[in-house]
């Protein structure tokens, strides 16, 4: 067993391979995500294995022990890249924002902002064609299909730029738009944060602090129709919870407890 921690993961992991534009590309170079994945691929699939553990222990009316590793977790959410790699013996190149399967499908510049395009099939495409007022594209033999955009993906991303990057984001949006073509801008953190849909599904939320106030914090996704999240305050304080987890969880006396705080122990 080796200490780990996710940075190191998401290389030894191959996580990073996959991660950042190519070698011969400016700032080209593996890089680690922007948030640390590997830890949080851990802790989702312990919550996983937990509940399939309670579910067999109502069957069984035994326990058992999970065991997890950060590796092990990120091996698994390589996903689809696995897949391919192991069946074309060939490790999956970075592609940066591109899409290994599908074009376009990836960020593009604006006048004033980069925003991502996701072209999922060949209807999409030609709409896609006819908003940023290249219509002429969908019916060129080179990218009649998603086979023909993928062999000529760099010739039709060059024209898709050029074409974009001569009006603001606020004109593609409206276009895209109207076009029902899937896009978003690149928002910052605050910028997500404060989308009407992100308040209007709860995901901003502000919760009570034993010190007095609130603390902003973002909400659980988790959506139930019977029994749904509730929140009881924000995190404590350091030490915060020690009295009411030594007496409450532990049994001690609130004696014992008035002596392990006299005697420096908590």
């Amino acid at each position: 067993m080796r200490p780990g921690y996710d940075f190191m993961i998401q290389a030894e992991g191959g996580l990073m391979s996959l991660t950042g534009e190519a070698d011969d590309r400016p700032g080209g170079g593996p890089t680690k995500t922007g948030l640390a994945v590997s830890d949080l691929f851990t802790g989702m699939y312990a919550v996983q294995a937990v509940l399939a553990a309670i579910l067999e222990r109502e069957r069984s009316g035994q326990g058992q022990h999970i065991d997890l590793a950060l590796l092990d977790s990120t091996i698994a959410g390589l996903s689809m890249m696995a897949i391919s790699g192991l069946i074309t013996g060939t490790s999956p190149p970075r592609l940066g924002n591109a899409h290994p399967h599908v074009v376009p499908y990836r960020l593009y510049p604006t006048a004033d902002r980069p925003m991502v395009v996701a072209v999922g099939n060949n209807a999409q495409f030609a709409r896609l064609a006819s908003a940023i007022g290249l219509p002429h594209l969908a019916a060129d033999p080179r990218f009649a299909t998603n086979r023909d955009r993928l062999q000529h993906r760099e010739v039709l991303d060059d024209l898709i730029e050029d074409q974009m990057r001569d009006q603001p984001f606020s004109h593609w949006d409206a276009a895209l738009t109207a076009a029902d073509i899937p896009f978003a801008p690149v928002n910052t953190v605050l910028d997500a944060l404060n989308l009407e849909q992100t308040r209007a599904r709860g995901m901003r939320i502000e919760l009570p602090h034993a010190n007095g106030g609130t603390v902003p914090s973002p909400g659980n996704p988790i959506r139930l129709s019977r029994t749904p999240v509730r929140y009881r305050g924000a995190a404590p304080a350091l030490g915060g919870d020690t009295e009411s987890i030594l007496r409450d969880v532990l049994g001690k006396s609130p004696q014992e407890v008035k002596r392990l705080r006299a005697s420096g122990s908590i």
